[in-house]
């Protein structure tokens, strides 16, 4: 954090006034006469922000030019970057009317942001709101929310391969939309509490300084539901091949200590129980060890019962992933360790 000092000079009789550094206002773009909005944070400093951003009820509410993102996805990306900062009112113009492809990408990033909803839509205006109260979701109940999904999603690529049924696995990737909901919405409550203190009491936060612990295990989680996405999709590769050669029988027996490991891992970091994470650590690491010299076994067995190498290619991806898997379920139970040591408290989560 760059810190630079400024005397404070009385202009006029009743007027007192800072400069602006200098480097600032040139990577701002800012000139004279423009408009800056200062912003009064709790802790009772100013933030100077470029431009015009209006409070109204303690709600940020933000207007976005259109006309000055035409890459695809680059709209899209700005809507979400607002949602993440704690925007509640989003007001998109455009002196022309839109795109029919600009429409869909800000219909379509609205559709997979909780609480986010289109109030009013014109050809040359958009207008988002966000009706979700940032106290009304402990973070606890989030976090929750997104290991319980993700562990769905392994569960259902575990029954798919018992019951030999590829259908099973669509469930799979509508899931991976909860799991992507409930992280960003997660990433929200994470910022506006580390802008906030008295949000951080509402979502029972320590301080701050857990911000970034949070937000690395949410990110751990939300990485192995993609990884499980991976999985359902060599797994339907593999099942639709029909291949009598193929036991997928291997590939099922090892889900259920995979599973166990994440979970483990992650009820040690909500209970902040060092001894708990110290058994998971131990065990994810064995585990991952004993996955990764078990592929090597599988795959010669798989050629020598002369199956296809693009099915042994999807039998070897699958492997590896729940490997993976394992691997980010100790990167959970390592964070546990060490904030579990650095506090006196038992837990950071109540029924």
């Amino acid at each position: 954090m760059e810190v630079d000092v400024r005397k404070v000079q009385k202009i006029g009789q009743w007027t007192l006034s800072v400069s602006l550094p200098k480097d600032w206002v040139k990577r701002s773009g800012i000139g004279p006469g423009d408009i800056v909005s200062v912003i009064w944070l709790e802790d009772g400093s100013l933030r100077i922000k470029p431009g015009l951003i209006k409070v109204e009820g303690g709600k940020l509410a933000k207007t976005v030019h259109v006309e000055e993102f035409n890459r695809p996805g680059l709209l899209g990306r700005i809507i979400l970057a607002l949602y993440l900062l704690g925007v509640n009112n989003i007001t998109l113009v455009s002196e022309r009317p839109m795109t029919r492809r600009k429409i869909e990408e800000v219909r379509r990033t609205v559709s997979m942001l909780p609480g986010l909803a289109v109030l009013e839509e014109s050809p040359n205006r958009i207008d988002i709101v966000c009706f979700i109260e940032s106290e009304d979701l402990p973070l606890w109940r989030l976090m929750r929310r997104l290991h319980n999904v993700s562990k769905c999603m392994l569960e259902l690529v575990q029954l798919s391969m018992i019951e030999n049924d590829a259908d099973l696995l669509k469930d799979v990737y509508g899931a991976r939309d909860d799991a992507n909901k409930a992280y960003w919405l997660t990433l929200r409550q994470l910022t506006l509490a580390n802008a906030k203190p008295n949000v951080q009491k509402k979502l029972n936060i320590g301080d701050s300084n857990c911000v970034p612990e949070y937000a690395t295990v949410a990110q751990l989680m939300e990485r192995i539901s993609y990884l499980t996405v991976d999985l359902a999709r060599n797994v339907e590769f593999i099942l639709n091949s029909r291949d009598p050669n193929m036991n997928v029988e291997p590939l099922v027996r090892r889900v259920d200590d995979v599973m166990g490991v994440y979970t483990q891992a992650f009820e040690s970091w909500m209970a902040r129980d060092p001894r708990k994470a110290g058994t998971a650590l131990n065990r994810s690491n064995s585990l991952e060890h004993d996955l990764r010299n078990e592929s090597g076994e599988i795959i010669d067995g798989y050629l020598e019962s002369g199956i296809n190498s693009t099915l042994i290619l999807s039998a070897k991806c699958y492997l590896d992933d729940l490997a993976q898997i394992v691997s980010f379920s100790g990167e959970i139970a390592e964070i546990a360790m060490n904030c579990g040591a650095m506090e006196t408290s038992t837990s950071i989560c109540k029924a």
